[in-house]
């Protein structure tokens, strides 16, 4: 998981808080605190979501905005006060196309870390990580394309969606991954 963290905060000890949870969580982290970045020729595009930290947008923090809303992407707004003078964040806030996509949430720093293990745990569960995208190869003895074959043509489904909806089935009644699933984003 990709999240590019933007902060416009004068004291960023907070800021270099998140990245070290984020990054301890597994998450590749792209930020405008980071001076030394290896991020080869990652783009926008592939960024997850967007995580901000201030309480007023600027300028830089606005155009990060734009761009994760024009692209469906989540957002997680940190606020350090309870009340927002932003009328960005107002607006965005009442704005029912943006429900499910915006988070504007005052943090303290005891549970700074919960809200960001919440909030990377709603991005593994988001729906769009369903979405068959991903292309795999796979080789099978003449046996077992022959019950494959029957089995599709007997149930009257494609062969490959009836390989996902028995992986998908395995997914959920397997407790061991379930498990693995809760605490994956806990930071060690």
């Amino acid at each position: 998981m990709t999240i590019y963290f933007y902060s416009n905060e004068k004291n960023q000890t907070i800021g270099k808080e998140v990245i070290q949870y984020l990054k301890r969580s597994g998450a590749m982290v792209i930020s405008n605190l980071l001076t030394s970045q290896s991020t080869g020729d990652l783009s926008l595009e592939e960024v997850d979501a967007l995580i901000i930290l201030g309480d007023e947008l600027d300028a830089n923090g606005s155009y990060f905005v734009a761009w994760a809303l024009s692209q469906n992407k989540h957002i997680l707004f940190l606020l350090s006060k309870q009340t927002s003078t932003s009328q960005t964040l107002q607006t965005l806030q009442q704005n029912k196309n943006f429900n499910d996509k915006v988070n504007i949430i005052t943090y303290h720093p005891d549970n700074l870390q919960q809200i960001l293990l919440d909030f990377l745990q709603k991005l593994d569960q988001d729906s769009g990580r369903d979405a068959v995208n991903i292309k795999y190869t796979l080789r099978l003895s003449p046996k077992i394309s022959d019950f494959l074959a029957w089995k599709a043509k007997h149930d009257n489904v494609r062969k490959a969606d009836w390989l996902r909806k028995l992986i998908t089935e395995t997914m959920q009644n397997d407790q061991a991954y379930q498990q693995f699933l809760n605490k994956k984003y806990k930071a060690q």
